[in-house]
């Protein structure tokens, strides 16, 4: 195998690559991931007709390419054209075949855990100084969800751990965002977290304070399981006009 560059255009799909349906989702996000930071995988290619080459992994890497080209993007400064250098693997491991490449290369992948990348995010903000519409530019994806995983990288080193262990579930973390009080999360949510109510409440799908049957959104719902005292004295249900389900 070796590596190289090859220009953009010379670049074609692979019919042995595994991803048959070509969803566009991801593929903007994914051209300004490449615009902000590089094409840090390499394509992994071979020869084909008329001086083309196929792509056998990296087919999306490749439709975002083509994204920038055609939106007259630029990567790390460089305009991408026709001829940009795309860093490619040529040749495969003597006894693997143009399919398994493909698959391994989808096979492999892991996302993310929720905790580590809100401590990315946070990581970002926080100690290099980038701004929540800076990290939302850099990364393709909407302001307000990184704002929402900059609140919850200002949650509690145990809370974090919590949902790091998986003993508290995403959205659990995201209703104790209501406070930047790290003892109130901590005694609210952990108490939640142990007893296991929160999970069972936001299974439910409606409100759980005692005689009501209301539906509400999951995260006001564990709000309110956590805040609201166990018998109201006032109505503890969104009206019908505002209700968000």
């Amino acid at each position: 195998m070796t590596i190289g560059t090859i220009a953009l255009s010379k670049l074609i799909p692979s019919e042995a690559n595994v991803r048959r349906f070509k969803s566009v989702a991801g593929i903007e996000a994914l051209a300004a991931d490449i615009a902000a930071h590089g094409l840090i995988q390499s394509l992994n290619v071979k020869p084909a007709a008329k001086g083309k080459f196929e792509v056998l992994a990296g087919g999306r890497r490749l439709r975002a390419l083509k994204h920038l080209q055609s939106e007259g993007g630029s990567i790390l400064g460089q305009k991408v054209t026709k001829d940009f250098p795309v860093s490619v693997l040529q040749g495969l491991a003597e006894g693997v075949t143009e399919t398994e490449i493909s698959l391994a290369e989808n096979f492999q992948r892991s996302a993310m855990h929720p905790a580590e990348e809100i401590a990315a995010f946070g990581k970002l903000n926080k100690e290099e100084s980038l701004s929540a519409e800076e990290i939302a530019a850099r990364f393709g994806i909407s302001r307000m969800t990184v704002r929402r995983r900059l609140a919850l990288a200002d949650l509690s080193p145990r809370i974090l751990e919590e949902l790091r262990q998986d003993s508290m579930s995403l959205e659990q973390a995201q209703a104790l965002t209501l406070t930047s009080d790290h003892d109130r999360q901590e005694g609210h949510g952990l108490e939640r977290s142990t007893r296991g109510t929160g999970s069972r409440s936001i299974s439910s799908g409606v409100c759980p304070r005692s005689g009501c049957t209301q539906p509400t959104s999951s995260r006001t719902l564990f709000a309110r399981s956590i805040w609201l005292p166990e018998e109201p004295t006032r109505a503890t249900c969104l009206p019908p006009e505002s209700r968000s389900i």
